[in-house]
């Protein structure tokens, strides 16, 4: 066997060993690209999910800056608005102040006019004091009149309209006096010339008055455009009518004649009445009110 034969049945052994140990060591390093390979692919399936994640993010972001820009926008046209609308008032408070001006100068001028006038007065001031207080002592005096001829007045009317009551009450007692001495006379000639029907016809009257006969109490007094009126516990349901004058009792044993209650409005549980008489400034609460004696 030759020398180069050997060489390359040498080189042929070295390569195949070389190629065995290569063999070797790329399957040793296709294991170790394989677990790689699959941690790279997990890596990368984790950056895909962030990446994801990253850009669902972006977009709310993207929405919320939206949001936040159309906010940003609206209140920049409010503010805006807000501004016109204080431009406005600056223009009308210019306009105002101007119109202030305009009259404070017109006020100074018209005070101008007044201290001159003033100074004038003041130069007639003794004279306009003198007379002054000459019109007050005449003034004075005619007031002392006028409150001494009202005085006299009232004096005058109140016994006039004291007097005329006692007139009117005189009369209607006198009246009411006449009537009974008629009936007295009338009756007893009727029991005279009638016998056992005279007292029969009599108690048939007196039975028709007593249906009109009513009493009840005075509720109220008080006055009504200066006119005494009185309130009664009597009413249309007792036969009071409107127009019916009735009379009002009281002194110490209730009985006393005080004077009258002529009835102006009547409702079905008690009625109104203007007074008048002699006494009625003694009628007061619970005082008797009836319409025969």
């Amino acid at each position: 066997m030759s020398a180069l034969t050997k060489t390359f049945v040498l080189l042929h052994v070295v390569m195949s060993m070389i190629l065995a140990a290569g063999l070797i060591v790329f399957v040793n390093r296709v294991d170790d690209f394989q677990q790689t390979s699959k941690a790279s692919k997990a890596s990368l399936a984790l950056a895909e999910q962030r990446a994801n994640e990253a850009t669902a993010e972006l977009a709310t972001v993207k929405a919320s800056m939206a949001n936040v820009q159309q906010a940003a926008a609206q209140r920049l046209q409010t503010m805006q608005g807000e501004m016109a609308t204080r431009d406005k008032e600056v223009i009308d408070l210019r306009t105002q102040l101007a119109e202030a001006q305009a009259q404070a100068a017109s006020a100074n001028a018209a005070l101008t006019s007044a201290t001159e006038g003033l100074k004038v007065a003041q130069q007639n001031q003794g004279t306009l004091q003198g007379q002054l207080a000459q019109l007050r002592q005449t003034h004075d005096k005619l007031m002392q009149q006028f409150t001494d001829a009202n005085l006299s007045i009232n004096d005058i009317s109140a016994r006039l309209s004291q007097t005329d009551r006692q007139r009117k009450d005189l009369q209607e007692q006198v009246a009411d006096l006449n009537s009974k001495l008629a009936n007295a006379g009338a009756n007893g000639a009727r029991t005279d010339a009638g016998g056992a029907n005279g007292p029969q016809q009599a108690s048939g009257r007196l039975g028709v008055a007593s249906t009109v006969n009513v009493n009840g109490v005075v509720r109220e007094k008080r006055m009504i455009a200066g006119v005494p009126y009185a309130t009664i516990s009597i009413g249309s349901a007792d036969a009071v009518q409107k127009g019916m004058r009735l009379k009002v009792l009281g002194g110490r044993n209730g009985q006393d004649f005080l004077g009258y209650v002529t009835i102006t409005q009547v409702d079905p549980e008690e009625a109104i009445g203007r007074l008048d008489g002699p006494r009625i400034n003694e009628v007061k609460v619970n005082s008797p009110v009836v319409s025969q004696l």
